[in-house]
């Protein structure tokens, strides 16, 4: 797990790995190429991340986030961190699944 700190802008992305029930990598090619990402804090609040999710392996079952100008980490505890895949067809609904939950550590640095 990564470590993050309060108002961080990471340089480098988040790479997620997303797995089936059977904790092997998930075939993402079914999916359109951009993912929603969504922070909870310790507060318990959900915010959109800012920044920019992608399918980036997409038969390995990577996504990629991106952080935007503005961080996500607003104070010390761990966070949740949820995916929305999507598909979206022409004269359709949307379709989409949420991902597991997953945790990143956010601390309070030095500066």
């Amino acid at each position: 797990m990564t470590t993050y700190y309060i108002n961080q802008i990471p340089v480098e992305e988040l790479l997620i790995k997303i797995v089936d029930e059977r904790r092997q990598p998930r075939d993402l090619r079914a999916y359109d190429s951009d993912v929603a990402v969504f922070f909870a804090g310790p507060d318990g609040i959900v915010r959109a991340g800012g920044g920019y999710g992608y399918i980036s392996m997409s038969y390995k079952g990577y996504v990629s986030y991106e952080f935007g100008n503005i961080s996500p980490f607003t104070v010390a505890g761990d966070y949740k961190i949820q995916l929305k895949l999507s598909r979206v067809e022409v004269g359709e609904l949307v379709h989409y699944d949420l991902t597991d939950i997953a945790t990143l550590e956010v601390r309070k640095g030095l500066i």
